[in-house]
């Protein structure tokens, strides 16, 4: 449908485009891939006959009532496009002086010294880049690749922009917001480059490229009311980033150590674990090891958010249901681990027991219950995040199945205390 219009528009480069969306999420689409297939070979934009049937969900009307309509939509959407780049501008030039004030608040209410800003590391602004940062619109998902996806599963969690040269359609980045609570308050940034070769031509290195991106994020959660963003980044080999994270505010919040263990290994260390606490009469009657998709999920979510900012996370919609595990007591939930499959492999990012059961019979009953399963359905490796401070048992447990440390990962957060200046008046 969207095609259509562009196509009646006179638009054929945003047709395209239209019809290309269209067939990467449904290739089925055969009068889609028929229009595209004919505007690439230079065919004349498409003509609606009188007696044709119109597209599916385009209501029968007279096209001279419908192209003035559109015209004052598409001015609309400019119109508002325009002011969100203005908008946006002017709160990166705000930027600076909001995160120093912000710090300096903090530190008051810490009751600590103001730490003094690094001076190694030059954040650029979007003035000095030439740059623009506006709204993501149907015309860019071609551009956003791996992206599209998860953005648009949870389309009602997420904030999406994109960055790109003055004058220019061509992306440079683009930055996500995912409010990790009902209430918006707080978001998980997350910077993605499209396309490092078009930020040098525009005299643009990976690195400022990372920070316009990342501060554009910022600024967008400063000026939206959020009370704390996060962002998660391996520090091997990219402290600067880390440092320049710190210089905008952020701190670390979790350091997380990602280990790969053997299946079987796992399984049968744990099990025997298990088996021993069994004989020994150590496990509550009440005990249930069950299916994620045997609990509410929103009681699941609750647990984890006493362990987790955001709770379940951002690939909520990967979960592998049947393998995700939880172990309940009664009605309680004491432990329980999420993720998903890749390849051969279970990776779960999300693993946490109560600190009453850390050391005893519930993490190994966690683990080798959910090793047994996933090789039982053909996996041979299992990756788990774990927290050492504040879940050791997990990785005494890799430790003694000779687990390999593939990684750390590093949350840092940025808490926002001062209110963003209020915006002048609107510009027509």
């Amino acid at each position: 449908m969207l095609g259509t219009c562009l196509e009646l528009l006179g638009d054929l480069e945003r047709a395209k485009e239209a019809y290309a969306n269209a067939l990467r999420f449904s290739s089925n689409l055969e009068s889609a891939k028929a229009r595209l297939e004919a505007l690439q070979a230079g065919d004349e934009p498409r003509a609606i006959d009188e007696d044709e049937e119109a597209p599916v969900a385009l209501p029968r009307r007279d096209v001279d009532e419908l192209l003035p309509r559109v015209h004052r939509s598409r001015q609309e959407v400019m119109s508002w496009a325009n002011h969100y780049i203005r908008c946006f501008q002017q709160a990166d030039e705000q930027l600076d002086a909001y995160l120093a004030e912000n710090a300096s608040q903090l530190a008051h209410q810490n009751g600590e010294t103001p730490r003094a800003a690094p001076s190694t590391v030059r954040i650029p602004v979007l003035k000095d880049a030439d740059a623009v940062v506006r709204p993501v619109m149907p015309a860019d998902l071609a551009q956003l690749g791996p992206l599209t996806v998860p953005v648009l599963a949870e389309h009602h969690r997420h904030d999406v922009f994109v960055l790109h040269q003055a004058g220019e359609n061509r992306l440079l980045g683009a930055v996500s917001l995912r409010m990790s609570d009902n209430a918006g308050k707080r978001v998980g940034l997350a910077a993605h480059p499209v396309s490092v070769a078009a930020a040098a031509a525009a005299g643009l290195d990976e690195e400022a490229l990372w920070w316009l991106l990342i501060s554009a994020g910022v600024a967008r959660a400063a000026a939206g009311g959020v009370s704390t963003v996060s962002y998660n980044l391996s520090p091997q080999g990219r402290e600067h980033l880390a440092e320049g994270l710190e210089q905008l505010g952020f701190r670390v919040k979790k350091r997380e150590t990602v280990i790969q263990m053997d299946m079987l290994a796992t399984r049968d260390r744990c099990l025997r674990v298990v088996e021993r606490y069994k004989r020994r009469q150590a496990i509550p009657d009440d005990v249930q090891v069950v299916s994620l998709r045997e609990v509410h999920m929103y009681k699941v979510e609750r647990f984890f958010r006493r362990f987790f900012d955001d709770g379940i996370g951002p690939r909520r919609l990967d979960l592998d249901e049947r393998l995700s595990l939880v172990i309940r007591r009664g009605d309680e939930i004491i432990a329980a681990y999420t993720g998903y499959v890749q390849g051969e492999a279970w990776i779960s990012p999300r693993l946490a027991v109560l600190p009453e059961y850390q050391t005893g019979w519930a993490t190994p009953m966690l683990i080798g219950y959910g090793a047994k399963a996933g090789y039982d359905s053909g996996l041979r490796s299992i990756v788990v995040y774990a927290d050492e401070s504040v879940f050791p048992d997990m990785i005494r447990i890799g430790r003694r199945t000779g687990a390999e440390e593939i990684t750390r990962t590093w949350t840092m957060g940025l808490d926002l205390v001062v209110p963003w200046p209020r915006p002048g008046p609107r510009e027509s």
